[in-house]
């Protein structure tokens, strides 16, 4: 079991594991989404806008490649380089 450190102070108001397992992502408000890897618990990026107030959803798609992150609409991120996908 590892302890997780988050990029930030704010709660963690949602969490998805990737579909291989390899990788989880933990939703902050006013942060961002932080992608980590599983088996180290190291935080590989941030990613999605830092200035949602809150996140009601969060889902990986398209065998983990993007993220889905529902808040006051709907962002779809690419896991790999963050980049608005829709």
């Amino acid at each position: 079991m590892h302890a997780i450190r988050t990029a930030s102070g704010h709660p963690v108001c949602r969490v998805a594991f990737s579909p291989c397992g390899g990788w989880f992502a933990a939703a902050q408000p006013h942060h961002g989404i932080t992608l980590f890897d599983r088996a180290s618990g190291a935080a590989a990026r941030t990613v999605g806008s830092p200035r949602r107030p809150y996140y009601t959803g969060l889902t990986f798609f398209r065998g983990g490649a993007w993220i889905a992150a529902a808040g006051w609409g709907l962002e779809v991120l690419d896991t790999v380089t963050g980049a608005l996908v829709a």
